[in-house]
């Protein structure tokens, strides 16, 4: 039989050790990052809500105050004065794009182009009505396989 050995006092803190881990909460013992955490996600929250409310609220504060929630008369205005602001930028534009080295197409290949597309269209929306039995017929017959698989194997589960 061993005998039990006697608790030897101890003259040393194990906290003053450099290789003995920090102690332990209690179990049951809250932590405060247990607090911080959930905190910090509802602070985040709230400040997200709010700057997407207020980004919101200044959008429509602003633009009431230029007057496109006003009469057409005020919004003409306001279209007149964001032209006058625009113009030295768009004459800059205009002299870096040349306009002129750029081929439109002619009225006669835009149309002919455009009938081409909805030919096309019209063709491929008649192959589509012509084969719609025979793509209903084959789903309903490969749901009709499905589901009496599923019934058959639900049936042998409960045999078993």
């Amino acid at each position: 039989m061993r005998r039990a050995r006697a608790a030897e006092p101890h003259f040393w803190a194990p906290h003053t050790l450099p290789c003995v881990a920090p102690a332990r909460a209690l179990p049951g013992a809250q932590s405060i990052d247990n607090y911080i955490e959930p905190l910090s996600n509802t602070i985040h929250g709230i400040c997200s809500y709010g700057l997407r409310f207020g980004s919101v609220a200044g959008f429509v504060y602003y633009s009431s105050e230029l007057g496109i929630w006003g009469d057409s008369a005020q919004a003409e205005q306001l279209l007149k004065q964001g032209k006058q602001l625009l113009a030295p930028y768009a004459a800059t534009v205009k002299q870096k794009i040349p306009l002129s080295d750029i081929q439109l197409p002619t009225t006669e290949c835009a149309s002919r182009t455009a009938k081409n597309y909805w030919n096309k269209g019209v063709v491929k929306s008649i192959e589509f009505l012509g084969k719609l039995p025979s793509t209903v017929k084959g789903a309903g017959s490969n749901a009709f396989t499905y589901i009496s698989q599923q019934l058959e194997n639900a049936n042998t589960e409960e045999k078993n």
